[in-house]
């Protein structure tokens, strides 16, 4: 997952998920995001840090819960 600043330049490329992104979504102050993926993975993430603060593995949890 890539993002970049207001002007177009990158800034950070995020790599956790295997799949496609589908959704994202930021919090107040623009800090953080948290991302879902095609592969069943959400991810929160430091923006300014491009650091991965936590995952959970949704798909895993489905399987689980069967």
């Amino acid at each position: 997952m890539r993002v970049w600043d207001a002007s177009g330049k990158e800034q950070h490329l995020l790599k956790k998920h295997e799949d496609i992104v589908h959704a994202i979504s930021w919090n107040p102050n623009s800090t953080r995001v948290l991302s879902a993926g095609m592969d069943g993975l959400l991810c929160l993430w430091d923006v300014q840090t491009a650091a991965l603060i936590r995952f959970r593995n949704l798909s895993r949890l489905e399987a689980a819960a069967r």
